[in-house]
Formats: structure tokens, sequence, C-alpha cells
């Protein structure tokens, strides 16, 4: 199944983008500008992204169990200047006098502010408050009020994970008492009988998460966040569920960007078909996490029976990133090399990017002079090297000496990928066996997506992986 996250992010479509929207959509949909959910165009010449308060409903998807995509003619830049200026009604004025209000309160007094502690702590601190506020209808029981004192306490323990833990039961349970009294329930406010208990304190994340955070920082890639979708038949709505922080296989794009940048939202299957519009309306929105906007890029289905569709977010802006904004539009040209895959089918080159998210690890990263590209060898027609390139025997030598693949004895071919390359290499017969000379092969039998002379600046796209 094949979904279109380019039609969820507002950001100025690049020429690749646009291009790929094409190919998405049908000829009489195939316009420059998006019309939001709230009636005002996001035109393209807009070059900042929308301050993190004034983030609009996203247009809605196109694709097997969505509705129609609305869309609307561009307008010329300097027209829409000069009306704008004429009626003193800016875009952004516009699209602030339409905004619910509950988005454009100020913070209160000793309220907390993302961005002043780890980022391991504040995911601790965000999904304690969002389990505690989406299970009471009091709006006032959030853990992110009054916070002047926590703060200190976190941030001089912030290497302590126990002692982090125990700092935030104490502050729930004296934010309880606060508010629900000292029986730990909700009272109605006319009667003043208990209706429900409160909510509990979740599972913590593993001393081991905070112990690799520690040792390896995000960009080891093994730290990753998750949400669950969790529907409510009765209300008819939803909520997210966070995880606690989890180990797992390492990502290309991961140790890219870090693992803190993408959260991946679960959402069973029997919910999207059985509640369509529910789940449409979640898509349209980006999530705020932490302070961070985090946008929808790619989105799966798993497979068998109780599946579940992941949905997959990256954090392009907010707290934490100042100097380290990266646009969707960034994000897709360091996954695909859209510039030289415009023409592609959109639904392949979506299938390409599973290749930065699958779970991979690292062996050897190549200097540029070390990457050799070969043609592949036919003989009558047929390709006699099909997927299958040459290195050379001081690169098996290297990955054996590292011990990542965990084996006894230098191997002679892996499987792997590097760049947009994914086949198998194995040790050049013809070589000198003691010779400490690095190189490798990439035929064009290999790759995935065509490249071009920017691919292989980055050294991340430079490493040859090899598959769990």
């Amino acid at each position: 199944m094949f979904l279109s996250p380019l039609l969820l992010h507002h950001e100025p479509l690049s020429q690749p983008s646009r291009s790929l929207l094409q190919f998405t959509l049908p000829k009489i949909w195939q316009r420059k500008t998006i019309s939001t959910t709230i009636g005002h165009s996001l035109p393209t010449w807009t070059t900042r992204p929308l301050p993190l308060h004034l983030c609009p409903e996203w247009v809605p998807l196109q694709c097997q169990f969505f509705p129609t995509l609305v869309l609307v003619s561009p307008t010329s830049p300097s027209k829409k200047r000069k009306h704008d200026e004429v009626q003193g009604n800016s875009f952004l004025s516009r699209l602030q006098k339409d905004l619910p209000d509950r988005l454009l309160v100020a913070p209160q007094s000793g309220d907390y502010t993302f961005g002043e502690l780890p980022f391991a702590i504040e995911w601790e601190l965000w999904r304690i408050d969002l389990i505690f506020t989406t299970s009471s209808d009091l709006d006032a029981f959030s853990i992110l009020h009054n916070t002047m004192e926590l703060v200190p306490l976190l941030r001089d323990n912030s290497d302590k994970p126990k002692i982090i833990w125990s700092i935030l039961q104490k502050h729930v349970a004296a934010v309880q008492i606060s508010f629900l009294g000292k029986n730990g329930m909700q009272c109605d406010n006319l009667k003043g009988e208990p209706i429900s208990p409160a909510a509990k304190m979740p599972e913590p994340s593993s001393p081991m998460t905070w112990t690799v955070l520690a040792e390896e920082g995000w960009n080891s890639g093994k730290v990753h966040l998750k949400l669950e979708f969790v529907l409510d038949p009765r209300k008819k709505n939803y909520k997210l569920k966070p995880l606690p922080m989890r180990l797992a296989t390492s990502r290309r794009a991961y140790r890219k960007f870090g693992s803190d940048r993408f959260v991946t939202v679960s959402i069973p299957v029997k919910t999207v078909h059985d509640q369509k519009q529910i789940v449409i309306r979640f898509l349209r929105e980006p999530l705020s996490i932490c302070g961070r906007i985090y946008r929808t890029f790619f989105i799966k289905k798993g497979q068998g029976s109780g599946a579940s569709i992941a949905v997959h977010y990256f954090a392009t802006h907010g707290a934490g990133l100042n100097g380290k904004e990266v646009t969707l539009d960034q994000l897709y040209e360091w996954l695909l090399s859209l510039n030289k895959n415009r023409n592609a089918q959109a639904s392949k080159l979506w299938d390409r990017i599973s290749l930065s998210l699958s779970s991979t690890k690292p062996t050897v990263t190549f200097a540029l002079n070390e990457i050799r590209l070969v043609d592949d060898k036919d003989d009558g027609g047929e390709c006699m090297t099909d997927g299958c390139a040459k290195a050379s025997p001081a690169v098996f030598s290297r990955i054996w000496r590292s011990n990542v693949l965990g084996v006894e004895s230098t191997p002679t071919a892996i499987q792997g990928r590097i760049g947009g390359a994914k086949g198998v290499w194995f040790v050049d017969p013809e070589a000198d066996q003691r010779s400490d000379e690095m190189w490798i092969e990439i035929r064009p039998s290999q790759l995935k997506y065509k490249y071009d002379a920017l691919t292989f600046e980055d050294e991340k796209l430079r490493t040859l992986v090899s598959f769990y």
C-alpha cells in the first residue's frame, strides 16, 4: 500500500517535489498551491516555516481509502503581496485570526519551556504530562505548570535516570494532591463525589537506553521513540499513547540526523478501515512533541494479521534545533536524490525510502577516491554481474577487526548497502591479499535510484552497511 506523505506538509515545494507530486495525482489536480482546511492557500513563494503556534491543519491524503484532495490555482507573489498590503490583511494575520484561541494562549508563569533540559528528560516529562492531560477532563491537571523548582533538580541529576524518575514521581504526586485531593480521585465539581481514579505513572524507560545515550548519543540511531494511536469509539476520537524510549537496531537515517528527530506512530489497520475520517483528521496535522514540530514523511503498512500502519514523522524545527532546521524537501533529497530522480514513479521512490529506515549495521566508511563506479558485464545480452561487485581484501579485514558482524574469521562476501546501491560485495580474487588498499566497486545493476555528485559527499552515504 502506498500513501503519499508529500501532501502532508506546507513547506515550499522544490521542482523535484512538484514533479513527484504530479506523478502522485491525476492531471486535473496538478497545481502549485495547496489549499489548507481553513480556507487559505499556502503559496510556493513562502520561504519561512510558520511559528510553532501558527501551524494550520494540513491537506488530507489522496490514497486508497482517503478522500479527494482540494487544490487551488497559484497566485502571483507580487500581486498577492500588493493585495495584502492594500487590504492590510497578510496571509499570516488571516491565518492567525482563523486559528482556535487555545493555540494562541501565552504560557503561564512558571510553565516549563521545552529546550531547557536534555531531550531524553523532556521526552519522559512530555509523555507523562500527555498521559495525565488526556486521562483527565481537568485542563489544569498538567505537570508542566509551576516547574521552577522541578527543572533545577532534573538538570542537576541529568545523568541519573533512576533519580530523574523518582523526582518526576514526587512531582506528579504533588500535582495529584493539589488538583485531585489526597485520595487521588477526580471529583465532580457540583456534587464533590469521586468519579474516576487519577492516571497512574507510566512505565519508565529502561536504564540501558540512558546508558546508550550517555555513551553514544542520539546519532547512534539505537534509541527509538514510538507512539500508539488509541481509538475511543464512544467519543469517536483518538488519543496518543507515548511509549518509553526503547533500544532497537540502528537505521541509516537515524544515524544521520539523530533518532530524537524521528517518531513512529502505530495505527491498527482495522482502525484505519473502520474509522477513516478520524484517521484522516489525525494525519492532516503535524505532531507537537517537546516543543518540536514533527511531520509525516513516510507511511508503511505492516504484514500479517493484526498488522498496523507505521506513520514515520521527522522533526523539521523547534526546541533544541536552532541552526539545525531541516525541511522535508531537504530530507527527501538526502533520502532519494530527488534532483536526479524527479521522473521516477512515486510508488517506487517511496519504497526506496525504506533503504534508510531498515535495520543496518555500519561497517566501513570510504573516502571519495575509494569508490569506483564500474559497468556491469554482459554475455549475449544477459547481465552476469547483476547486483554483485568486488571490494578489496583490506575492506573485509577491517570489517572483521571491527567485530561489527560478530564473526570468527574474515568474511569473503557481505550483503549490504552503500548510498543508493544494494547488493553483494565479494573479495577480489585477483587482488593482493596482503595489500592495505581500500576500495569498493558499485555497478549500475546495484543502484536502486540514481545519484549525483553530492550523494557521496555525505559520509553516511559513503558507509557500507550490512543487514541484521
